[in-house]
């Protein structure tokens, strides 16, 4: 047995540890704190101790240890080592997040932990397997921790010295599956570390189409695409961030081998798509894959996007790079508490007895994947139950692919559609849109031309959700069957707590939270903020958009637009900020409005932000009063004509389309992006009645908050009664 000498400023004492131990071979002399006194306390027994923990400096012979042929341990100088007591107080060991294995401490159970700060140097530039439970580049630094249970029905009550004793060599590392069967049962081993875990596998991702026109588009519309409701893609998912990997020996023939995200850090995604995607998904490659679920039996062939057309590597990166973005807010999403570790990846694995040669081969084979970085091998492995594994709960957490189709309506088919589109992402919310390189270059900069700058992107998609309301009533009995969707997607890693309640007033203006609701939900340090609203609308819907009277089809006054457009804008600022507090006070204002009316929308001098206002409201309340007239010509035109005719040979439509489309072209660029990430969605619900079952999802800090999820509380009106009901008066 090998002897460490453990000192405070009291005195020293010698520890006795096994000479097979970690400790010993990488020869530890010596540890000693000069800021707890318990060296007098060695004797007592370790559940009788008042010690709790003491931080230490740990001396070995050499702080540098090599591991293998490329990886160092250098033991951190100073003070770098922790002992901890935890006992049933503390009630589990690994913490009380409902994801972690579940290690509770119970009556009588004394747990004793060694902690030792260091840093992994790597050798070269190439990833290596770490052997604690990542894969990694250039180092990084490792936090190692052992613990070990004592119980107090043991007979004689082993002493606090004996348990550190007893802590220390049971203390190791989790560098293979040779050193996890050897590991202690009953004992636990972590490593925090920076660095790429990977897993694999077939995933379905949810998505959601938007089909949208530009002013330019055919009508009636020639076709429409029935979209799938999810991305089936197969490949590997990178997972880079900081991480704890945990090694609990259960039993003899059982471990749970974890892989926690640290409270507070944020995850990496990185997607890559197998070769053999072909034979998960049906399909050739990751293109195929995403385009037939767009527009499910389509013929890239036929449609001029072979493998050789120029596009074809550009729109891969594309979607590989939006479904990365896609997994990084899923998984951070899942794994957001902002007070406590969470697992990614939990494994409940049966050690198989060294008699079953093949079975251990196999098992031991997965082990040392998962403990370099790779733990594709675990999910193949008859004897490992997976516990947990947030890269496969994607759907599970909502998070929806956007698509955006933007433009498809100009054309005869959706063949012609994507022989002259390209595609483009949005960083910010991981979305897509294909649409034709003319209005690509309309959403983009020339430096970054796959990249969507998000403000010149939601300008565009405004003006394409009017052109696409007005259109779709025109007739046709593909648009009648079609449904226009809105949509909004925000995520945030971090959001202050005041732009969340603020983003929220959309729940509120929807009635999907009452204002008392609002203010009673939780908003502290709002951590991977994801919000996800939208809405369906149909022709009764659009026809109210339109049409005051939508049997008579008499448009809206310019006057009830307006005040519809400024009350509903008013609803989804913040009161308790100043500026929107000042915007507010414009937006109720008639006299101040008027006056920017007449001043071609200067704003008061105490209101600049109120000259944005005034344009958006403007813009929206001119669009819609002067569709509706020509509209009104277009629809009762296409009524006219004869069933089983075609549209295009009827003078008179055709006349009145072109009417239409001038008008829509007209006002849809007149548009700029300074609105409110919820105005299009709320005004369109306001105006369309408040019965469009338009739906928000909130989620941070790994829990979900709206819908509503506690009881009932009781207070004023939702917004959109307000507002309609004050409308309603008005008249």
């Amino acid at each position: 047995m090998a002897k460490v000498i453990i000192g405070d400023v009291t005195g020293t004492a010698d520890i006795t540890t096994s000479d097979a131990s970690f400790v010993t071979t990488a020869n530890l002399k010596e540890l000693s704190s000069t800021t707890t006194q318990f060296v007098a306390g060695l004797s007592v027994s370790v559940q009788d101790t008042a010690f709790q923990a003491a931080t230490l400096g740990a001396v070995f012979q050499s702080p540098k240890i090599p591991l293998d042929q490329k990886q160092s341990l250098v033991i951190k100088a100073g003070v770098n080592s922790t002992l901890t007591r935890y006992t049933a107080k503390d009630e589990a060991l690994l913490g009380t997040d409902a994801t972690v294995p579940k290690i509770e401490i119970g009556s009588g159970e004394t747990w004793l932990a060694f902690g030792l700060d260091s840093t992994l140097e790597v050798t070269g530039t190439e990833s290596v397997a770490s052997g604690f439970g990542v894969s990694l580049k250039f180092g990084s630094t490792v936090k190692l921790r052992g613990y070990s249970l004592f119980l107090a029905a043991a007979a004689p009550r082993t002493t606090l010295g004996e348990a550190i004793g007893t802590t220390l060599s049971d203390f190791g590392l989790l560098a293979s599956a040779e050193e996890i069967r050897r590991q202690k049962p009953g004992t636990v081993r972590s490593a925090d570390i920076c660095g790429t875990a990977t897993v694999s596998g077939t995933y379905s991702l949810p998505i959601g189409v938007n089909q949208l026109a530009l002013a330019e588009s055919i009508v009636p519309f020639k076709f429409t695409v029935n979209p799938a409701l999810g991305l089936k893609v197969g490949g590997s998912v990178a997972i880079t961030g900081e991480f704890s990997s945990v090694c609990w020996r259960k039993s003899e023939t059982e471990i749970v081998l974890a892989l926690l995200k640290k409270k507070g850090s944020t995850l990496t995604a990185t997607f890559t798509a197998s070769a053999g995607l072909g034979a998960s998904v049906g399909s050739g490659d990751l293109i195929e894959a995403f385009f037939n679920a767009v527009a499910p039996g389509i013929d890239l062939a036929s449609s001029g996007l072979a493998k050789g057309d120029p596009r074809y590597k550009a729109i891969n990166d594309v979607l590989t790079d939006s479904i990365s973005r896609v997994f990084t807010v899923s998984l951070n999403a899942a794994c957001a508490a902002s007070l406590s570790d969470q697992a990614a990846l939990i494994y409940a694995i049966d050690l198989p007895p060294a008699v079953d040669a093949a079975k251990t081969a196999e098992t031991d084979k997965a082990l040392d994947a998962a403990l370099g970085g790779d733990w594709s091998l675990l999910t193949k492995l008859g004897n490992a139950r997976k516990l947990r594994n947030v890269v496969e709960n994607t759907q599970e957490n909502k998070f929806t692919l956007s698509l955006n189709l933007l433009g498809l309506f100009n054309y005869e088919s959706v063949q012609d559609f994507i022989r002259d589109s390209t595609i483009v992402r949005d960083d910010e919310n991981a979305s897509v849109t294909i649409t034709d390189t003319a209005t690509a270059k309309r959403i983009t900069v020339a430096s970054t031309p796959y990249l969507a700058a998000a403000d010149r992107l939601r300008t565009v998609l405004h003006e394409a959700e009017v052109a696409t309301a007005a259109y779709k009533l025109v007739g046709g009995k593909l648009s009648r069957d079609f449904e226009m969707k809105q949509s909004m997607l925000i995520y945030k890693a971090k959001m202050s707590t005041a732009d969340l309640r603020k983003e929220l007033r959309l729940a509120v203006l929807i009635g999907e939270l009452a204002e008392a609701q609002l203010d009673a939900i939780p908003m502290v340090n709002p951590r991977h903020v994801l919000i996800d609203a939208s809405q369906t609308l149909d022709n009764d819907h659009l026809m109210r958009i339109f049409f005051a009277d939508s049997v008579a089809k008499r448009g809206h006054t310019v006057e009830e637009l307006e005040w519809l457009a400024r009350r509903t804008l008013a609803a989804l600022l913040d009161p308790t900020n100043t500026v929107d507090a000042k915007r507010i006070a414009v937006l109720n204002d008639d006299t101040i409005w008027h006056g920017m009316d007449e001043n071609g929308g200067k704003p008061p001098g105490n209101s600049p932000a109120s000259y944005s206002d005034w344009y958006d409201v403007t813009f929206w309340t001119n669009a819609i009063y002067r569709i509706a007239k020509p509209l009104k010509a277009a629809i009762e035109a296409f009524e006219q004509i004869p069933a089983g005719s075609d549209p295009s040979e009827d003078q008179s439509f055709m006349r009145k389309r072109d009417a239409l489309k001038k008008a829509i072209g007209e006002v849809t660029h007149e548009t700029q992006a300074a609105f409110e990430p919820g105005w299009p969605i709320a005004v369109m619900y306001a105006l369309a009645g408040a019965a469009t079952g338009a739906t928000l999802k909130a989620m941070w800090n790994g829990d979900q908050h709206v819908p509503w999820q506690q009881a009932p509380v009781l207070g004023a009106p939702a917004a959109p009664a307000k507002v309609l009901a004050a409308g309603e008066a008005r008249k």
